[in-house]
């Protein structure tokens, strides 16, 4: 049985996330018509199949780089990942990308004017006209 070299998976790996990734970026134009559910599903197959391709792979070929300090590169690998975390969410959080229709409209709704008496008793009552809420 041949012994496949790490590099050669690391490459494929990422051959794959790039295809992967271009045709999630393709898929939502309509270039190639309306893309059905089953498209879909085998573009993230392919995507998440080729993270796990390069995320052990990758590790284990910066560790044999780094053989004569092991504790610091795990440690620097380790820690990474929450560095990223830390530095990405608050992008999404000033860009409010979960809820973007939320930013152009009040939150809170106008209060309707109170009602008043009429002054003697043949006047016709007061309309009170409300704004419909904005949700």
């Amino acid at each position: 049985m041949a012994v496949i070299p790490i590099h050669h998976i690391v490459t494929v790996g990422l051959a794959l996330l790039f295809l992967a990734g271009l045709a999630m970026l393709i898929l939502p134009t309509g270039l190639f018509g309306h893309p059905n559910l089953a498209i879909v599903c085998v573009v993230l197959f392919v995507l998440i199949s080729s993270l796990g391709l390069l995320i052990g792979n990758a590790n284990a070929l910066a560790m044999n780089r780094t053989s004569y300090a092991v504790g610091a590169a795990s440690a620097l690998l380790g820690s990474s990942g929450f560095l990223i975390g830390a530095l990405v969410s608050p992008l999404a959080a000033i860009t409010n990308s979960a809820t973007p229709w939320l930013r152009s409209k009040p939150l809170t709704q106008p209060s309707p004017s109170p009602p008043t008496r009429p002054s003697h008793e043949n006047a016709s009552p007061p309309t009170v006209t409300h704004k419909p809420a904005l949700l």
